[in-house]
């Protein structure tokens, strides 16, 4: 294979990859709005491919002469790693945890939201695009994103079951959507 023909196939895989990484993101958000602690657990993801990152530079760089070709590897191993460590451990974590366990919650409200990127347009009736649950989870008030509403008889204070799972590294997410009780 010609250095020509590796470019080429390097710079497709980079193609493939980058736009897979947009789409392993975008198909994620779903569970990032009914995950607790979301920012402590991506931060710490975060940190840890950084930290991984660099260890694959410190082990591939000395087969680099030049600096700047060092500082290139450096740059992409560290950004790399930051980038592509939330999501796999957001999957690793979802993927490799137990089973829903029905987990009583206190019902704080749900509430309906619109959101439009081109607006409401005049006369149109406005359908909820969705709803947040708002409740509390021992004393730590947390909110879900919903597609439908779920809550009808309910009133605040009234204790729910909501189908929790605990992950592979200890972060908690609500499961389906379809799976609330009233107990």
């Amino acid at each position: 294979m010609s250095k020509t023909q590796k470019n080429n196939l390097l710079a497709a895989l980079v193609f493939i990859g980058f736009f897979g990484l947009i789409g392993g993101y975008v198909s994620e958000f779903y569970f990032f709005n009914r995950t607790f602690n979301l920012g402590r657990f991506l931060a710490i993801m975060a940190i840890l491919g950084g930290l991984i990152g660099v260890a694959c530079w410190w082990r591939w760089r000395l087969g680099l002469k030049d600096q700047l070709e060092r500082m290139r590897l450096f740059s992409f191993c560290l950004l790399g790693g930051i980038i592509l460590f939330p999501l796999l451990g957001s999957w690793a974590n979802r993927w490799l945890g137990s089973g829903p366990t029905p987990t009583p919650v206190l019902l704080e409200s749900e509430q309906a939201f619109y959101s439009n990127r081109l607006g409401v347009i005049k006369g149109e009736k406005i359908k909820p695009s969705g709803y947040f649950l708002f409740f509390y989870d021992g004393e730590n008030l947390r909110r879900i994103t919903n597609k439908q509403a779920h809550i009808t008889h309910q009133l605040r204070g009234d204790t729910l079951l909501l189908p929790i799972r605990r992950g592979l590294f200890g972060v908690r997410w609500v499961d389906k959507e379809s799976q609330f009780h009233q107990k």
